[in-house]
């Protein structure tokens, strides 16, 4: 009897390695659609050289609304982080300044949002090209973050 649990518990063991194994597949639409808007969109001529706006630069702005929709991340809740939360969270004082409504603006321009690429994938895409945007496009114009 014990020999027939051992093997079983073997079994099923391997049957849902070998499942788990089988269940991803390549070329993943998903990824690719990611890698599409990472590597060969143009979002980076929104902010290449770094163009100003209001007292501040796009960079900036990008930068802050990401920095400002993840912090809210409850490690012990697990609640919060890169969620596009802060699309309903604009009224708090924290997230004051007409920064935030233009790059949502921004974001929501691109078209980008699908039912598998949302809008925190949006907010965290703008956030590397933000940052990309200091190195790959040199300016006179750094980005500054009124934080």
């Amino acid at each position: 009897m014990s020999q027939l649990l051992r093997f079983l518990a073997i079994a099923g063991t391997l049957t849902g390695y070998t499942q788990s194994l089988s269940t991803f597949q390549w070329p993943n639409p998903l990824l690719s659609y990611a890698d599409n808007q990472l590597y060969e969109s143009d979002l980076d001529s929104f902010v290449a050289g770094c163009p100003g706006r209001d007292n501040t630069t796009v960079s900036a702005q990008w930068l802050r609304i990401a920095y400002h929709d993840m912090s809210t991340h409850d490690v012990d809740s697990g609640t919060g982080g890169l969620d596009a939360s802060i699309m309903y969270e604009l009224d708090r004082p924290q997230n004051v300044g007409e920064g935030m409504v233009q790059s949502l603006q921004d974001f929501n321009g691109f078209g980008l949002t699908t039912p598998f690429f949302g809008m925190a994938d949006v907010i965290a895409l703008g956030a590397v090209f933000a940052v990309l945007a200091q190195r790959l496009f040199p300016s006179p114009n750094k980005i500054l973050l009124p934080i």
